[in-house]
C-alpha cells in the first residue's frame, strides 16, 4: 500500500508486530512535485472470493513546496520572490512580528513525516 505513495522507509512497531489490525503507520518518501493520492483501492482474497475496498490515506505531515524559488517551507502563495510585499520590512512590520497580513500569529508547523494508512475510527454519539 505505502508503495502507492512513495518509497517506503520504515514501518513502527505496531504495524510491524500486527498488534494494531485498524491502521498502519508508515514513513515513505514523497515527491512534493507530485500529487498524492486520497485513498487507495484493497482487493482480498482469491478466484471468485475477491473483495475489494477502498482504504483512505491520511498524510501526517506533507511540506508545502514552492516552484518558484525550489525551497521546501512555503508555496508559490507565501513565496518572498513571487510576493515581495510578504518579505518583512519597515513598511510592513505586522510580518516582521510573525504576524499574517490580517495580523493574526502565523501558528508553527509540525514536523512530522510519517504517513498513517488506516481506517477511520467511526464512534457513535449516543
Amino acid at each position: 500500500m505505502a508503495a502507492s505513495v512513495g518509497k517506503p522507509i520504515s514501518i513502527d512497531s505496531a504495524t510491524r508486530n500486527k498488534t494494531r489490525p485498524s491502521s498502519a503507520r508508515v514513513k515513505v518518501e514523497v515527491d512534493l512535485l507530485q500529487s498524492h493520492p486520497k485513498s487507495v483501492l484493497i482487493q482480498v482474497g482469491e478466484g471468485a472470493e475477491i473483495t475489494s475496498t477502498q482504504q483512505r490515506i491520511r498524510y501526517d505531515f506533507l511540506p508545502k513546496y514552492c516552484t518558484n524559488c525550489k525551497l521546501q517551507g512555503h508555496d508559490a502563495i507565501g513565496c518572498w520572490k513571487l510576493n515581495p510585499e510578504l518579505r518583512p520590512n519597515k513598511e510592513n512590520p505586522a510580518v516582521a512580528r510573525g504576524l499574517t497580513a490580517a495580523g493574526r500569529r502565523k501558528k508553527p508547523g509540525k514536523v512530522n513525516s510519517e504517513l498513517i494508512l488506516g481506517e477511520e475510527k467511526k464512534t457513535d454519539p449516543g
